[in-house]
């Protein structure tokens, strides 16, 4: 035994030197340069049109102004994104100036000549900052002049945990701030360097549970998904994943359901923790260097201030249940009731979507009797544990997928399955009728080939079996129209916030529709598979170079031919490409009618990770005896999976910094 263990140490000490060396070089060719950059967070919404808006100054109205609480101490800049609307030729002027309201000293000024270009720019205004601001209330101004007739647009949103008044008016929370600048990303030395030795721990740890213990993928599957995890949540930060300011938002809508907390008289609007609504305020919507710090600056400080206020949220529950978002909520409220940081109280609701996460895919790996690496690694995929860690809604629906994909083929390869497995296989369909508008629905094809269970005693014939379907299908989908009624009314008549393409649009201009079709077919395929395999990550701006999604695919199409003893059925395959195919095909035209407009060249709005699940199913049912692995290879692909992976993570620190 020590024989042949001693190998496999010696090349998992030259692993960890590997790695060690990759990570010197990640910090000191691509990190080291940035320290003595400052800290940058950017406080518009740049990925969400819909919540911003612009307020306009004309020469009735020239200036505006913000109180607000600095949370940084060493600020050094504040910059304004505003757009001149003016006659060919014209040029307004913009001045900025800054006021510490704790002893009424100007402490910044800035003037800008704006051309009318159509287009929106930024104004920067240095701070004079000659001691701590943090906790000051500084007051923001901005004044336009010679505006000629013409409008300044400036970028606006709201934010109630650090904007104390708007213009005098403190019921007013409206924030004109683009971004701030402060600090110097040296600071987070400390932190760089710890991310960076626990992704060289995730390779080594892989390597060391697969190639030196020799452990099978559902025994190791639980722990290394884990540890991948929680690394991945320190890596990507809070509201550094897509979407993740909404559903953030809803999650706490949902948390103080369960903490008994009933909601304002205002529509639109919630309580939180003024500390917690401080802190997301201060949140880039992204991966930024002031994500990491607002992140670890006051982890396990006490909040200051706990009482709740009033602030406005945006409700991404529409398209999902309430199961989705309850897994963070426990996290989020847990971390409320015991009085934590905001920092750990919305840490705890991600690790608690990345828990039920991994129980649901570890669950589906052991129950599978085919395919467990393949679903193993596909569940392990870097999109998939990035929104796992995260507030996102996404974890709960994959990890339903992948357990009932698994089911379906236990019941079809077992004829004696349980009949709890079948129990289960319904719910998880109606589930999904309700869930994002039922687009993961035709993946239930698969249960048209599985064994019906040898142990169901009840006989019915076949036209109560009809009538029992016929009304299942019914109510479902009443209630399926019920739920997303104002989404069908939109995509059928029109009415969203933009002029999207409608169902009468596409009957009425199907031509138009299939050069759509086509160039998304051959312009955006290569943004998709980088998505789904693991060469985006963020709000889709870390793009890594293409050899890391090359080799996840790869490694799944090795892990899709390991030799099994047992095989499903050609039936089975049909239904697997089918209703992958059919799903594939309602996701987009689901982004074709919510995301497209007329003008577009392609449908916009899909993302590599809707596609994941589809794309397994499609590797299983590809699968021939043409091309195999044998299972004892198995580790060592997989082990090269999680090595690239670790080193995906590094390069997602370095494009950070």
């Amino acid at each position: 035994m020590d024989s042949i263990r001693k190998p496999k140490i010696i090349r998992g000490l030259i692993l960890l030197l590997i790695m060690l060396i990759a990570a010197l070089f990640t910090y000191k060719a691509q990190i080291d340069e940035s320290f003595d950059k400052p800290f940058e967070d950017t406080w518009r919404w740049a990925h969400k049109a819909s919540a911003e808006e612009t307020i306009a100054l004309t020469t009735d109205t020239p200036s505006l102004e913000e109180s607000f609480i600095c949370m940084v101490g060493d600020l050094h800049r504040i910059m304004v994104y505003v757009q001149y609307e003016g006659e060919r030729g014209a040029a307004a002027k913009v001045n900025l100036s800054l006021l510490d309201l704790s002893n009424n000293k100007t402490i910044g000024t800035s003037e800008a000549v704006i051309q009318p270009s159509g287009k929106f720019s930024t104004i920067m205004m240095g701070v004079n900052n000659e001691g701590d601001l943090k906790e000051h209330e500084l007051l923001l101004k901005v004044e336009a002049s010679e505006l000629q007739g013409g409008v300044l647009q400036v970028n606006a949103n709201e934010k109630p945990g650090v904007v104390t008044s708007f213009n005098g008016d403190e019921s007013l929370r409206t924030n004109i701030i683009y971004s701030i600048e402060y600090g110097r990303v040296g600071s987070a030395k400390g932190f760089i360097v710890i991310s960076l030795l626990l992704i060289v721990f995730l390779a080594v740890f892989a390597y060391y549970i697969f190639i030196i213990r020799g452990l099978e993928i559902q025994k190791a599957f639980i722990p290394l998904a884990l540890v991948y995890g929680v690394i991945m949540l320190l890596v990507i930060p809070v509201n550094g994943v897509p979407d993740e300011s909404w559903h953030m938002d809803t999650t706490y809508k949902y948390s103080n359901v369960i903490m008994g907390i009933g909601n304002p008289d205002q529509p639109g609007t919630i309580y939180k923790r003024r500390c917690d609504a401080e802190f997301t305020d201060m949140l880039p919507n992204n991966i930024e260097t002031g994500s990491y710090y607002q992140s670890t600056s006051e982890l396990f400080k006490r909040p200051a201030d706990t009482d709740l206020i009033v602030a406005h949220y945006f409700d991404s529950s529409g398209q999902v249940t309430a199961l989705n978002f309850l897994p963070a909520a426990v996290g989020l409220s847990i971390g409320r009731v015991l009085g934590l940081s905001p920092v750990l109280a919305y840490t705890l609701g991600r690790i608690m979507n990345l828990i039920v996460y991994v129980l649901l895919a570890g669950l589906a790996i052991g129950l599978t009797p085919l395919y467990k690496e393949l679903m193993a690694m596909t569940a392990l995929l870097p999109i998939m544990i990035q929104q796992a860690a995260s507030f996102s809604y996404d974890p709960v629906i994959m990890g339903f997928g992948f357990l009932f994909i698994a089911i379906c083929v236990h019941m079809h390869v077992e004829k004696d399955a349980h009949i709890k497995w079948y129990v289960i296989c319904g719910l998880i369909i109606i589930y999904l009728v309700f869930t994002k508008g039922a687009v993961y629905l035709p993946m239930a094809l698969m249960i048209f080939a599985i064994n019906k269970p040898e142990n169901m005693k009840i006989k019915l014939p076949k036209w109560a079996i009809a009538v029992c379907a016929l009304g299942a299908v019914a109510v479902a989908g009443v209630l399926f129209v019920a739920k997303f009624m104002p989404i069908l009314t939109s995509i059928g008549m029109g009415g969203t916030a933009k002029e999207t393409i409608t169902v009468r649009y596409i009957l009425q201009n199907p031509m138009t529709i299939g050069k759509m079709v086509w160039c998304t077919f051959f312009e955006k395929s290569d943004p998709y598979i980088q998505g789904a395999f693991g060469g985006t990550f963020g709000w889709l701006d870390v793009k890594l170079v293409i050899m890391f999604p090359i080799a996840n695919l790869v490694g799944l199409l090795l892990l899709s031919a390991i030799e099994e003893n047992i095989s499903i059925s050609g039936k089975m395959k049909k239904l697997l490409v089918a209703g992958s195919i059919i799903s594939v095909g309602l996701i987009f035209l689901a982004m074709l009618l919510a995301e497209t407009e007329p003008s577009d060249t392609h449908i916009n709005g899909v993302q590599g990770r809707y596609l994941v699940l589809q794309m397994m199913m499609i590797l299983m049912a590809i699968r021939s005896s043409g091309l195999t692995l044998k299972k004892e290879k198995a580790h060592f692909v997989i082990t090269g999976l999680m090595i690239v992976n670790a080193l995906s993570l590094m390069q997602v620190l370095a494009k950070a910094f």
